[in-house]
């Protein structure tokens, strides 16, 4: 996915679609000097970044993704596994779950099916 946005207004604030596309392992092309470069690098580095905002430096940026698609496609989808570890659904059920009440020999037993 090609993320063609202004960085100054991306500096500090985030991209939803660049979240999904991580947490789904889909390669990115984004800002250098925004947040989603940040976002890139932390799960994995499944993308590659331009400098501005004008078509020749996107267009590069795009390039360079092709020509090393197999391994951005390859840290995207590690870069999904450990987003799944990080921000999953695992973590959300595990916090409910700590709040639950201690019986005297109370179990819980949950599965999460992948998506």
């Amino acid at each position: 996915i090609i993320l063609r946005y202004a960085s100054g207004r991306f500096a500090i604030s985030y991209s939803a679609v660049a979240v999904e596309a991580v947490a789904n392992g889909i390669p990115l092309v984004v800002p250098a000097a925004a947040s989603m470069a940040r976002l890139v690098q932390e799960f994995g580095g499944g993308g590659t970044t331009f400098d501005n905002p004008e078509p020749s430096s996107i267009v590069d940026a795009a390039q360079r993704a092709l020509d090393r698609f197999d391994q951005l496609a390859m840290n995207a989808y590690v870069g999904c596994e450990l987003w799944g570890q990080v921000h999953g659904p695992r973590n959300l059920v595990d916090s409910i779950l700590a709040l639950a009440p201690r019986g005297s020999n109370d179990q819980f037993s949950i599965s999460i099916a992948a998506a």
